[in-house]
């Protein structure tokens, strides 16, 4: 119950249990003859009253945040709708059973984690909850136009049924099925996202799919495929020429970036020799010439590829012998 309170300036309204407290705090006061002698402001008794009164007022509002039989809850359907539907009865404050219509049977339904508006949302067990906590996990190497990601996430509810596929979508497109994926039921597990451009940044969706259908989709992700230093060029043969050798090799990976240049470097094959400086070999294909050297002198050669990331690993040495 609340009071009509008028002060000086302005009509105030207080509840009936706190201006218990304060009457009772006056009554106090009347057992001390001078003001000196009474405690400083609202008297023990009047403190508690007051106290009774705030915390009666916490347990109220705590208790209008409880579900209870009768309540009407949001329920995200099989079918992916959200109607609002009459709680049957109670089994702790995540899971319930639920009626939406009249002529509709009662089914389970558990709390949606998710869920940050007002009131209550569930969700028809059936239907998967969304993956959260997605984060990156590492970029997997395919080929120089596109490549693949590894990325984390949790499993919270897979619904009723046996998960069939774990779908994405990219940018707002199509939804099709991962490339690949493992999960614990609930718990951790992985996605593996393939077909991505290099450098490029997605912003990805999933989904749980199961006998009953499509569950939530899970919370925008941004993937980022991040190209790299090329990988060391392979299997090299060394053709000796006029002051020259030829070099041919198989190109290894790009890093998801063109190759700019090979570059390489030699050095006289005895001990204690050390390597020149690297040098361009003036070509982005196999293979690369190294001039001006001397004719019947012994060369160790290596050589690296060159992208806008910067330079690769070297190769494994090889040798040739220049000869007219």
């Amino acid at each position: 119950m609340l009071h009509r309170y008028i002060t000086h300036r302005e009509v105030i309204m207080i509840p009936s249990y706190i201006l218990g407290g304060v009457r009772q705090a006056k009554q106090s006061e009347a057992h001390w003859p001078m003001q000196s002698e009474a405690p400083y402001g609202i008297s023990r008794r009047g403190k508690e009253a007051a106290h009774k009164g705030q915390e009666r007022s916490r347990r109220d509002t705590k208790e209008m945040l409880r579900v209870k039989p009768h309540y009407n809850v949001r329920v995200k359907l099989g079918t992916g709708q959200i109607r609002f539907g009459r709680v049957v009865t109670v089994v702790d404050q995540d899971n319930i059973t639920v009626k939406v219509g009249k002529n509709t049977p009662t089914f389970t339904a558990v709390r949606d984690p998710n869920y940050k508006g007002h009131g209550f949302m569930f969700i028809q067990e059936s239907v998967a909850f969304a993956l959260t906590d997605i984060s990156y996990r590492s970029t997997q190497t395919e080929t120089d136009d596109d490549t693949s990601v590894i990325l984390d996430a949790r499993m919270v509810n897979s619904g009723l049924s046996t998960v069939s596929d774990i779908e994405q979508r990219l940018d707002g497109g199509s939804w099709e099925s991962v490339e690949g994926y493992s999960f614990d039921d609930p718990g951790w597990g992985f996605l593996e996202i393939a077909g991505l451009d290099y450098d490029t940044d997605y912003s990805a969706e999933f989904r749980i799919v199961n006998a009953e259908g499509n569950g939530q989709a899970s919370t925008a992700f941004v993937i980022h495929a991040p190209s790299t230093v090329p990988a060391a060029p392979e299997s090299l043969v060394v053709t000796p020429g006029d002051e020259e050798l030829s070099v041919a090799f198989d190109a290894g990976w790009s890093g998801g970036n063109d190759i700019s240049d090979y570059e390489y470097r030699i050095k006289p094959a005895w001990n204690g020799a050390e390597w020149d400086d690297w040098t361009t070999g003036a070509t982005d294909v196999s293979p690369v010439v190294i001039t001006g050297l001397i004719n019947g002198l012994v060369y160790d050669v290596q050589l690296r590829a060159q992208n806008d990331n910067g330079a690769g690993a070297e190769s494994e040495e090889a040798s040739g012998t220049p000869s007219a």
